[in-house]
């Protein structure tokens, strides 16, 4: 992942009822409308995204115990193919524009490279914002450490 926050969870209820609450939520066919995920969920660990937003981050979460207590591992960023886009809109389509002096085009391929990559890191908040904005829905006891930022 890159670009990506990470925070330790302590919940005050259960992980089975946690991951049900998630995969609840999670979108798993094409008719499931309303659904504000896509993505999958397992025994100890789920990876979303928004369902609304085709290039949405990627929320990914295990579950650790330590002290003899279920912990949440939370990790939002985005993957490695994604950045991928963005390296090549911002350098690689420029540079070989200018090699070709059409200088027009570059900018051009430049501004699309840097305007998305802002609308990105504005969704990563958003994003950040909504997710646990329902898990404190979800458990009002809840206590959210962030661990570190862009990583």
């Amino acid at each position: 992942m890159f670009f990506k926050s990470k925070y330790i969870i302590e919940f005050s209820k259960s992980k089975n009822e946690l991951l049900t609450n998630i995969d609840d939520k999670l979108s798993k066919s094409i008719f499931d409308i309303g659904k504000e995920y896509i993505g999958t969920t397992s025994e100890n660990s789920f990876q979303i995204q928004l369902s609304t937003w085709k290039n949405s981050p990627t929320i990914t979460g295990k579950f650790i115990k330590k002290n003899e207590k279920n912990y949440l591992d939370v990790r939002i960023g985005y993957l490695y193919n994604d950045v991928l886009i963005y390296i090549i809109f911002i350098f690689l389509l420029p540079i070989y524009m200018i090699s070709l002096s059409d200088y027009k085009t570059a900018f051009l391929f430049f501004g699309i490279g840097i305007t998305s990559l802002f609308i990105n890191i504005i969704t990563l908040k958003f994003l950040i914002r909504k997710f646990f904005s329902e898990l404190k829905s979800y458990d009002r006891l809840c206590r959210i450490s962030k661990i570190n930022y862009f990583n």
